[in-house]
């Protein structure tokens, strides 16, 4: 009899944009059947979208109507729905208790060159963690985890990205390796965001530079003296470090609200994730100040002790043929463009950067007409 073959664990995000970018991947590079993900995603979105409806409205579906609706798709005529419907359940946040229900990813047992692969959906920061102790043997998950769970790894605790991170990993502190990015994008920010009424001294600033440096020499750091700064606790030690906040120059407040809309009631500034900045748009009289703290996309990283132990690990990481480019200065040109007059002195790479693209299409009318 032929020994069962351990499977690899992969540590894959349990919901939002992220989930869709890495299970469409996955289905490209053959991990899993592409219409199994496309049902995956038509699920998790259409519940996205009655959230957001219902946020609209002021109000929230109960647990048990959101237990029911993942039950309707498991029982339901079409074997792919049945199917999609297995790898998903209900996320219950007890830490965030306003936070509504919703249904997420939980697993999927697949095959990848005839070897046996458990897809684990996972909340992002905990990945890392889990892959320090060996819970799982790769994470498909974003940077920013990685830089909070791995503080104590770190001979500079204030880098801002993959790359950084790393050059200034110390490998006797722990096992995890950051392989590469997956190259799907998706970048994300971490951004200080000011209201309105708070606004004045850093637009009298004028073109500052872009960088918050957290030193003497940053006229936007020093703004920021003595003030309570909203904030999502699981980052602190990162914004601590960034900001230099061992002089005590700035004091955090931690939310477990929606830090945007807290900002501009209390009239606080915050320090938060900003993806393509519908959200800061949405919110009336906010605003992101310079360019973001911590840069954040999709990596692959792995525990090199069990990838040692277990050499299909490097066979499935070949099969993702992790891109080497990069995309970061795109992603803030964009956003800067979508958020206008709401982005104050942002990353000296935007303006810069729209000349030669006009050129760039002057050059191709003038190929098409000749």
């Amino acid at each position: 009899m032929t020994p069962a073959r351990e499977p690899v664990v992969v540590a894959i995000p349990s919901k939002g944009g992220t989930l869709e970018e890495v299970l469409r991947r996955l289905a490209d590079v053959g991990w899993m059947d592409p219409d199994l993900a496309e049902n995956v995603l038509s699920i998790t979105g259409s519940d996205k979208s009655r959230i957001k409806r219902e946020a609209a409205r002021g109000e929230q579906s109960s647990k048990r109507e959101v237990f029911q609706r993942l039950q309707d798709y498991v029982g339901s005529a079409d074997a792919l729905i049945r199917e999609a419907a297995s790898c998903l359940r209900v996320d219950l946040d007890s830490a965030r208790p306003r936070r509504p229900a919703r249904i997420i990813f939980d697993s999927l047992e697949t095959t990848v060159l005839d070897h046996p692969v458990i897809l684990k959906g996972t909340e992002h920061e905990i990945a890392p963690t889990y892959l320090r102790k060996h819970k799982v043997d790769l994470s498909l998950t974003a940077y920013d985890a990685f830089h909070n769970s791995l503080m104590d790894a770190l001979d500079d605790r204030s880098v801002r990205n993959w790359r950084e991170m790393g050059v200034h990993i110390i490998p006797r502190n722990t096992d995890v390796r950051v392989l590469g990015s997956m190259g799907l994008g998706d970048y994300l920010g971490h951004f200080i965001l000011v209201p309105e009424a708070l606004l004045g001294p850093f637009r009298a600033l004028g073109s500052a530079d872009p960088v918050w440096t957290g030193t003497d020499q940053d006229p936007k750091s020093r703004l920021l003296e003595g003030a309570e700064v909203l904030i999502d606790p699981q980052y602190q030690e990162v914004y601590d470090a960034i900001l230099n906040r061992d002089r005590e120059r700035v004091r955090f407040l931690c939310s477990t609200g929606p830090i945007e809309q807290e900002c501009v009631e209390r009239g606080l500034v915050g320090c938060y994730i900003v993806r393509t900045g519908t959200t800061v748009l949405a919110t009336p009289g906010l605003h992101v100040v310079g360019r973001e703290l911590v840069t954040s996309e999709t990596i692959i990283a792995t525990n090199i002790e069990r990838a040692q132990a277990h050499p299909f690990i490097h066979e499935l990481v070949h099969t993702l043929d992790l891109p080497d480019f990069r995309q970061e200065g795109d992603w803030r040109v964009h956003l800067s463009r979508v958020l206008r007059e709401r982005h104050i002195y942002p990353h000296a790479g935007a303006r810069a950067r729209r000349r030669p693209a006009r050129r760039r299409r002057g050059e191709a009318r003038r190929r098409e007409s000749t």
